[in-house]
């Protein structure tokens, strides 16, 4: 069984959507999110690592909130870092985004302080620290 072909379009494609490989299916309004994969894989390594699902959950919107932060930090073409360890045997899960910087006086926050509460109530401990690739957000959970 053959389709018919599609009628070529009335109106020439939208500059914004031609530029991106997902649209190329003819599905301008599905993208994938940034999030999607780390919050994934963030949730796989919470479950192994012996939490509740009070807990993943926990780890699952915490996570999201961190790559969000360093997508709108880096733009659409920069990479993120993702980086987990987690301890079954002591119940603590570390996680690190990079790179990630604190909001500045010049550079404010577009959330606000609202992003950094989101963090600090679903965290046991966050922090901003540097290291090799530039600066860190590391958040854990005990």
């Amino acid at each position: 069984m053959t389709r018919a072909p599609r009628p070529p379009p009335t109106k020439p494609p939208d500059p914004v959507f031609a530029s991106r490989p997902w649209d190329t299916f003819g599905c301008p309004f599905v993208r994938p999110h940034p999030t999607f994969a780390p919050r994934l894989v963030a949730v796989t390594v919470a479950r192994r690592a012996g939490f509740d699902e009070e807990q993943v959950e926990g780890v699952r919107q915490a996570v999201g909130e961190a790559c969000v932060r360093a997508v709108r930090q880096l733009g659409p073409q920069g990479n993120v870092t993702l980086s987990m360890d987690d301890d079954p045997a002591a119940g603590r899960l570390v996680v690190r985004v990079s790179p990630v910087r604190a909001s500045t006086e010049s550079e404010p926050d577009p959330d606000g302080d609202l992003g950094l509460a989101v963090l600090a109530g679903l965290t046991d401990y966050f922090a901003f620290e540097g290291d090799e690739l530039g600066n860190a957000l590391r958040m854990t959970w005990l």
